[in-house]
């Protein structure tokens, strides 16, 4: 596939892409009762009704499977990388985890999910390490094959590039 994107533009992408991740995957929740209303106010994009982000089947380090239904009535926040990543996916991962501190005793609203972009070398025990080094809440995702992957990548319009 040829190289359709500036230099410029592939080298900013991971950051851009990250902060425009995580404000558009976070799913609001709805105020329903009272007691809602003394809850932090969680700002994001809603894509429940989107036509794309609709949901994922993935293994978890664990073995076990996963999608978007496990984490119904939280704010999900979905972040897609690679534990060999330098700088975009610590830095995206810490920032996620001090927004989760800052919520205090609401935290527990926020999910934090990383989805390897690398599943062949980004082992369950290695992404286990990796995410709950940030946040002992967040879980990693592997897709089970390539296949899995690009079409993954299709339904939440990102775009990723083993080099």
């Amino acid at each position: 596939m040829p190289d359709r994107f500036p230099a410029a533009f592939s080298a900013a992408f991971p950051a851009v892409f990250s902060a425009a991740l995580l404000t558009a995957c976070a799913l609001a929740l709805p105020a329903c009762s009272p007691q809602d209303a003394a809850r932090p106010a969680l700002r994001g994009q809603a894509l429940h009704d989107a036509p794309y982000a609709r949901d994922f089947h993935l293994i978890d380090a664990d073995g076990q499977p996963r999608s978007l239904a496990d984490f119904k009535g939280k704010v999900v926040v979905v972040f897609f990388g690679y534990t060999q990543c330098p700088d975009v996916c610590p830095t995206t991962l810490l920032e996620l985890a001090q927004a989760r501190q800052k919520l205090g005793a609401e935290a527990g609203r926020l999910q934090g999910i990383f989805i390897t972009l690398d599943p062949a070398r980004d082992t369950p025990e290695v992404l286990k390490a990796y995410v709950t080094s940030f946040d002992e809440s967040f879980i990693a995702l592997t897709p089970r094959s390539p296949q899995e992957l690009a079409a993954l990548a299709r339904e939440f319009k990102i775009f990723y590039r083993q080099t």
